[in-house]
């Protein structure tokens, strides 16, 4: 993995960790690269949580927000045990 995707990877999941939306024509903009280069590192920081979520207990995924047309992160709370 390039460090310019690695950048551009942490970049995006910060942002949306801090409750920002990533929109996929402005993030190719700032990044210089294509919209399918931002979809496939949305996809590896979906893959990230889906994983984390798994040891963590929480339930942490990206997910399309249409009235801000854009990607963000999506937090639930852990299940309760019974």
């Amino acid at each position: 993995m390039a460090a310019d995707k690695v950048y551009r990877v942490l970049s995006m999941y910060k942002h949306m960790l801090d409750g920002g939306v990533v929109v996929r024509e402005d993030a190719a903009e700032r990044y210089d690269v294509n919209v399918r280069s931002v979809m496939r590192d949305i996809a590896d920081i979906r893959e990230f949580l889906e994983k984390r979520s798994i040891r963590t207990g929480m339930t942490e995924t990206v997910v399309y927000d249409r009235e801000q047309k854009g990607y963000k992160i999506k937090v639930s709370a852990a299940p309760k045990k019974r």
